[in-house]
């Protein structure tokens, strides 16, 4: 049983469980920073490891799903939130976030698989992520550009609108498009996104360590 639970494990649930390992070792009392990076890296492998336990027991994991776009979008604008505390409307887009996340998840999409919630949460950062670059861009204050905090706030970027081309384009024929080999083009762009995320979020993670070691 325990052979046929990791056939199912695909290479990408690794990077997972290598990041969540690394952000655990790597985590500094120093800065509180990287508690909500330890906190994301969690979501992700829970929501990774109980995915394959019900694909292994035939059981739907889209409650898993939607408790994972629910807590992984807040986090990440809270982060962006953290860190530019003097912008007051990322503290509107952060309960505007929970409260369409939890209108969706109740009267809207329910039960189904939220994707409203993930593009709408992917929306609500990458728009904002914009507004503030915009911001430190128009002050010409470059020198934020090559921090290590802004590195953070990049890393889900890519990952946020690659996924949402595809959940937008969830009842096409789009994502069953062969890209190569038998790859569709949903699990083509699922694959680079994820390793982009989780290379910015080691770099961060790494880069943290070395500045406060």
């Amino acid at each position: 049983m325990a052979i046929d639970f990791f056939n199912n494990i695909n290479p990408l649930s690794y990077l997972v469980w290598i990041t969540f390992v690394i952000s655990c070792f790597f985590y500094l009392k120093k800065t509180k920073k990287i508690v909500w990076v330890v906190i994301i890296c969690l979501i992700n492998f829970l929501t990774d490891i109980s995915t394959l336990m019900c694909i292994y027991s035939n059981k739907s994991f889209t409650t898993i799903y939607n408790i994972n776009f629910m807590l992984h979008h807040f986090f990440w604008i809270y982060i962006l939130f953290t860190f530019n505390r003097k912008f007051s409307f990322l503290h509107y887009v952060l309960v505007a976030f929970v409260v369409f996340a939890l209108t969706n998840l109740f009267f809207i999409e329910k039960q189904s698989l939220n994707y409203y919630t993930f593009v709408v949460g992917a929306l609500f950062y990458i728009v904002s992520f914009i507004v503030l670059s915009f911001y430190h861009l128009k002050n010409e204050n470059l020198n934020y550009f090559t921090t290590n905090q802004y590195l953070l706030q990049t890393t889900p970027v890519v990952f946020f609108i690659g996924l949402t081309f595809i959940y937008a384009f969830r009842d096409s024929d789009m994502r069953n498009i062969i890209v190569y080999n038998n790859i569709d083009l949903y699990t083509f762009i699922a694959v680079i996104v994820n390793i982009i995320y989780y290379t910015l979020l080691n770099v961060y993670i790494f880069k943290e360590r070395k500045q406060h070691a």
